[in-house]
């Protein structure tokens, strides 16, 4: 089973900004996330998840 990872308007805007070589990252490791987001993902306070990636950090607003 696959899953679908979508951003918010203001991830999407922030993630252009970044270098080349670190949306690459960020990219790979969604993919992953999409396969089998629980390896990946950690229980954050006040949030559902977040999922680190190098010095970024991605938070979900919701996970179903």
């Amino acid at each position: 089973m696959s899953y679908s990872v979508k951003f918010s308007n203001q991830a999407t805007k922030f993630f252009r900004k970044l270098p080349k070589d670190v949306q690459d990252r960020i990219r790979d490791k969604f993919r992953d996330v999409a396969i089998d987001p629980f390896r990946f993902l950690e229980h954050f306070e006040g949030q559902d998840y977040k999922l680190r990636i190098g010095d970024y950090r991605a938070l979900t607003d919701s996970f179903k």
